[in-house]
C-alpha cells in the first residue's frame, strides 16, 4: 500500500476533518496513513482522539504559515502583507520536501493547507502524487490562473501529479471549468458510524447542526423562531437547539457572530431555543427530529444533511450548491433564504403528514446506501 501524508487544514475536528477520516478508514490497511496539522496552538483533542477510534495514530504537528492560515481568500489580493512575506512560502516548501520526501502520497485536505504546497511544492518536491481535496468551491481571482501554472510545473520535469477531487458534482464542476487536463473526481463526504433513530414520532425537537458563522444562516433562523413561536409551539415543537461553535482562527464578520447570534437571541427573548455548542454527532442525531439546514449561500456539500439522513432524520434546506443533489427527488424539504412563510410551512407539512415524512425518511435512507458503497470503492482507487 501507498505511504501516505495527509495534510490538514487545523488541528480543530470540524466537518472537513470528520469527512476524510471517515473516508479514509474505509481501507482495510491504515498503517501507512499518517495525519499532520498546522502548529497554531490550539487542542486538537477531538481530532485525536476521533483518528485512535478510527485506528489512526495521533495527528502530528507541522510548520505552516500562519499569515497565510489567517487571512481570508477575499483578503488575499488585497494585502500587501501577503505579497511581501509571499517569499518565505519557498523556506516552507523546503521544509515539506524534508518532511515529505519518503512519502508517495500527499492527500491535502482543504485549500489552506494547499497554498505552499501548490505554489512551491513541484520545484523541490520529486516523484510524489498530490490528492487535492476541495471541501469549498475554488475562488476564480485563485484559480483562473492553474492551466498556467501546471504547464509551467511540466517543464520541470518534477513527476508531481496533481489529482483535484470535489466533495460533491457542484464543486467539482467548478473545480473542471479551471482545468484542461486531468479531470477532477467527486467524493461525497461519509455520514460516519451513526445509528438510524428507531421512530420518528411527532416533530418536539429540531435541531440546527453548523458551525457559527454568517452565511450559515443561524441568524435567519432565530428570526424566524420569533415570527412563529405560537405557531410553531401549537405544532407540538417543544425545543429548538442550535449544535455547533465558532472553529476557526481567520479574520472575517464570523469573528463576531457568536456573539451577534447570542445578543440577538437574547432580544427576541425566545424561551424554548437552545445553544448547545460541540457535540458528537450521536449525541445530536439521537436527540433531534427534525433537521433545519438554513445556509444563505451556496454549500459544496452539505455534510450534516447526510448524517441527518444516515440517522432517519427528516431534513429541511435552502438547497443551495451541493447540498440539492442530497435533498432532491423527494429526500428533503426545499425553502428558500429568508423565506420565514415558506419555511414554517415546510415544518407544518413534516410534521402534520406522516406518510409524507416517511416516504423522505426511506429514500433518503437508500441514497446514502449508494453513496457509502461508492465512496468505499473512490478511496481505495485512489489511495491503492
Amino acid at each position: 500500500m501507498s505511504k501516505v501524508a495527509v495534510l490538514l487544514s487545523t488541528g480543530q475536528l470540524g466537518g472537513a476533518e470528520r469527512s476524510l477520516i471517515e473516508q479514509l478508514a474505509t481501507l482495510n490497511d491504515k498503517s501507512e496513513i499518517l495525519f499532520f496539522t498546522p502548529t497554531l496552538g490550539r487542542s486538537k483533542h477531538n481530532l485525536d482522539e476521533m483518528l485512535n477510534r478510527k485506528g489512526f495514530s495521533s495527528s502530528q504537528d507541522v510548520l505552516y504559515p500562519k499569515f497565510i492560515y489567517e487571512i481570508s481568500r477575499k483578503q488575499v489580493f488585497l494585502n500587501l502583507i501577503f505579497f511581501i512575506k509571499l517569499p518565505l512560502l519557498f523556506f516552507y516548501s523546503m521544509y515539506y520536501f524534508f518532511k515529505f520526501k519518503s512519502f508517495t502520497i500527499v492527500y491535502v485536505n482543504g485549500i489552506k493547507a494547499s497554498v505552499p504546497f501548490f505554489l512551491m511544492g513541484p520545484l523541490v518536491l520529486r516523484k510524489i502524487h498530490v490528492l487535492w481535496h476541495f471541501r469549498d468551491y475554488p475562488h476564480p481571482a485563485m484559480f483562473k490562473c492553474m492551466p498556467s501554472i501546471f504547464s509551467f510545473y511540466s517543464k520541470f520535469k518534477t513527476n508531481v501529479k496533481f489529482s483535484m477531487i470535489g466533495n460533491s458534482e457542484s464543486v467539482t464542476k467548478e473545480l473542471n471549468s479551471f482545468l484542461t487536463i486531468d479531470r477532477a473526481t467527486t467524493l461525497y463526504n461519509l455520514p460516519g458510524d451513526l445509528p438510524e433513530k428507531k421512530t420518528i414520532g411527532k416533530i418536539k425537537h429540531i435541531g440546527i447542526v453548523s458551525m457559527l458563522a454568517p452565511w450559515k444562516g443561524l441568524h435567519s433562523m432565530l428570526l424566524n423562531v420569533a415570527l412563529y413561536e405560537k405557531e410553531l409551539k401549537d405544532l407540538g415543537i417543544e425545543k429548538i437547539t442550535f449544535f455547533g461553535d465558532d472553529i476557526y482562527m481567520t479574520e472575517g464578520s464570523h469573528s463576531r457572530y457568536k456573539k451577534n447570534l447570542l445578543t440577538l437571541n437574547s432580544k427576541l427573548g425566545i424561551d424554548f431555543v437552545f445553544w448547545a455548542g460541540h457535540k458528537d454527532p450521536i449525541d445530536i442525531y439521537t436527540t433531534i427530529d427534525l433537521l433545519i439546514h438554513p445556509s444563505l449561500k451556496v454549500e459544496p456539500f452539505g455534510r450534516v444533511i447526510i448524517e441527518a439522513q444516515k440517522s432517519g432524520i427528516p431534513v429541511i434546506s435552502t438547497g443551495l450548491g451541493g447540498a440539492m443533489e442530497l435533498i432532491s427527488e423527494g429526500r428533503g424539504e426545499k425553502f428558500f433564504p429568508y423565506d420565514y412563510s415558506g419555511l414554517f410551512q415546510a415544518i407544518k407539512k413534516i410534521s402534520s403528514e406522516e406518510n409524507y415524512k416517511n416516504q423522505m425518511i426511506k429514500r433518503s435512507s437508500l441514497m446514502v446506501q449508494k453513496i457509502e458503497t461508492e465512496i468505499t470503492a473512490k478511496i481505495s482507487h485512489l489511495i491503492g
